[in-house]
């Protein structure tokens, strides 16, 4: 719908509501459709804008079309990543506080999701900054490291992590059973250990 055709619409209601012929109710509900209708409007032209740029850019760069088409997509698909992000946190933001208690665990099983990430999430789609480049049309490029630096929360060093070494060493055994295999990378780590003892 055009901008015009909002305004037209707008115009229409006020008239009408006026003149008796539509409710207080059905006035609030064409002001709420005109409203979702222009923020839809600025992201289409948001998304032209930028789609302008591209092609502005791809000329600039001497890109092949099939090039450029290569990043067009790339690009969409970050985008629609980000999106994707941020309507998961809008999902599990709508739906946790109603969870029973003592079901949130089986909840995030069930989706496949860490409680920690579901938070990150959550957090993403609740953060107002987020918000206003979702509503921009500023999502190109944003993953989620990007988005958690915005919100504040980057991920943690996975030296920072703690190490499961019961879990590493059941991984290298199920990968290396033969007992020559095993010596053999015993044998390795332990001069690799050495070395960097002694340096």
């Amino acid at each position: 719908m055009s901008k015009k055709l909002i305004i037209e619409k707008a115009f229409n209601a006020i008239q009408a509501l006026q003149e008796g012929s539509i409710t207080i109710e059905e006035a609030n509900k064409i002001s709420e459709d005109n409203r979702n209708s222009l923020n839809e409007l600025k992201k289409q032209n948001a998304q032209k804008a930028k789609e302008l740029r591209l092609i502005k850019q791809a000329k600039t760069n001497n890109f092949t079309k099939e090039v450029q088409k290569a990043i067009n997509d790339i690009k969409l698909y970050v985008t629609k990543s980000a999106e994707h992000i941020i309507k998961i946190g809008d999902v599990l933001n709508s739906i946790t506080d109603k969870l029973k208690r003592g079901t949130k665990g089986k909840f995030y099983t069930a989706i496949g999701m860490t409680q920690r990430t579901a938070q990150r999430y959550k957090k993403i789609a609740a953060n107002p900054e987020i918000q206003k480049l979702k509503n921009e049309g500023n999502l190109a490029n944003l993953n989620l490291t990007q988005m958690l630096t915005i919100i504040g929360e980057k991920q943690e060093a996975s030296n920072n992590t703690e190490i499961d070494f019961t879990k590493v060493a059941q991984g290298i055994y199920t990968r290396y059973k033969e007992p020559a295999q095993l010596e053999a990378l015993i044998e390795a780590l332990t001069k690799l250990l050495d070395k960097s003892k002694s340096a």
